[in-house]
C-alpha cells in the first residue's frame, strides 16, 4: 500500500496542499516557481515552461501513491479585468481578447513573452487532465469565470475537456472580501459540491482599482488570488467524497449530502511508506 498523495500545481503559498496533510493526506505535494512568503506549506520550485520540470511532474503523477492533481493556471495574462479602462490611469493593457486568446497579434518585447510562457502553462494544464484521465486520476483546475484561459486553444483542443463537471462559486462564501466568480472543472462530479453563491447578507469590499500600501493602486481582483482556508476545505472535501467512493478509507468519512465548506475531520487508516523529500524533487523515494 502507498501513502495517497494530491499534487497542487501552480500552488501559490499552498493552501490546497496543506489543507490536504491536515486531512490526513500528509506526503501532499505543492509545486510552483518561486517560494511564496508565507507559504502554508513546502513550496517545490518547478519552472514548469521547463520540459524537464513538466517531465518530473509527470513521473510523480504516475506513482500509485498520486490519485490526483489540483491546478490552478496563473489567470494574469488572460484577465479580464485587463479590459477594464479607468480615464488618468495607466493600467495594465489587455493581452488577449476574445477573438485572440492565444495572445494578440502585436504583442511584442516583455507582453509577448509573458503569453508565450502562460500558453505553454496552458498547454501543460491540458496534458495533466489528459494524463489523469488515462491513468484514472483524480483532476481539478481553477481559473476565474470570465478568464480567456477557458478559451485557448490548448484548453479547448483537449478532448478530456469536454466531459468534465464544472462548477462556479462567489469568493465571499468561502471567506472572501468580494463576490468574485470562480470556475472548477473537475473528472468527478463531486466538485459540484462547491458551487455556494452570495446569500447577500454581507458587506463587500469595492471592485476596481484599491490603494495597496502607502501609495501603490491595483485591481481589486488581484487581491483575491489566494484562497480563504474555507475554501480549500471546500476543494479537499470533494476530493475526500470521491477517494472515498474509490474505496480510500477515512475517519469521520463526509457523505455527498454534507456538501458544505466546513472542516471535516478525517485521517487516513492505512500506514504506508512513501515519502517526497523537498530537496529531492525529482523522484518519489
Amino acid at each position: 500500500m502507498h501513502d495517497s498523495i494530491i499534487l497542487e500545481i501552480f500552488a501559490g503559498t499552498g493552501g490546497v496542499a496543506a489543507c490536504f496533510k491536515r486531512h490526513g493526506l500528509s506526503n501532499s505535494v505543492a509545486v510552483d516557481k518561486v517560494k511564496t512568503a508565507g507559504a502554508l506549506t513546502g513550496i517545490i520550485p518547478l519552472d514548469l515552461t521547463k520540459d524537464e520540470d513538466q517531465q518530473a511532474v509527470m513521473q510523480w503523477l504516475q506513482h500509485p501513491a498520486a490519485k490526483g492533481v489540483f491546478v490552478a493556471p496563473p489567470c494574469g495574462t488572460a484577465s479580464a479585468a485587463r479590459n477594464i479602462e479607468v480615464p488618468g490611469e495607466d493600467l495594465p493593457k489587455p493581452l488577449r481578447s476574445w477573438e485572440q486568446p492565444e495572445g494578440l497579434s502585436n504583442l511584442s518585447g516583455t507582453d509577448l513573452l509573458r503569453v508565450s510562457a502562460a500558453n505553454i502553462l496552458y498547454a501543460f494544464t491540458a496534458e495533466l487532465l489528459e494524463a489523469c484521465c488515462s491513468l484514472g486520476k483524480l483532476f481539478m483546475v481553477e481559473n476565474p469565470r470570465n478568464s480567456l484561459f477557458w478559451f485557448t486553444t490548448a484548453w479547448a483542443d483537449a478532448s478530456s475537456a469536454h466531459h468534465l463537471f464544472f462548477a462556479e462559486h462567489q469568493a465571499c462564501t468561502y471567506g472572501g472580501k468580494r463576490p468574485k466568480w470562480t470556475r472548477l472543472g473537475a473528472n468527478f462530479p463531486q466538485v459540484e459540491t462547491i458551487a455556494a453563491t452570495c446569500p447577500g447578507n454581507h458587506v463587500h469590499e469595492p471592485w476596481g482599482l484599491v490603494k495597496q500600501g502607502s501609495s501603490k493602486r491595483v485591481f481589486a481582483t488581484s487581491l483575491e488570488k489566494h484562497y480563504p482556508k474555507l475554501l480549500c476545505e471546500a476543494i479537499v472535501h470533494s476530493f475526500i467524497l470521491r477517494l472515498t467512493e474509490m474505496g480510500l478509507t477515512f475517519t469521520n468519512s463526509p457523505s455527498l449530502q454534507h456538501a458544505d465548506s466546513r472542516a471535516i475531520q478525517v485521517s487516513q487508516t492505512a500506514t504506508f511508506g512513501v515519502s517526497l523529500q523537498i530537496q529531492d524533487y525529482h523522484h518519489f523515494s
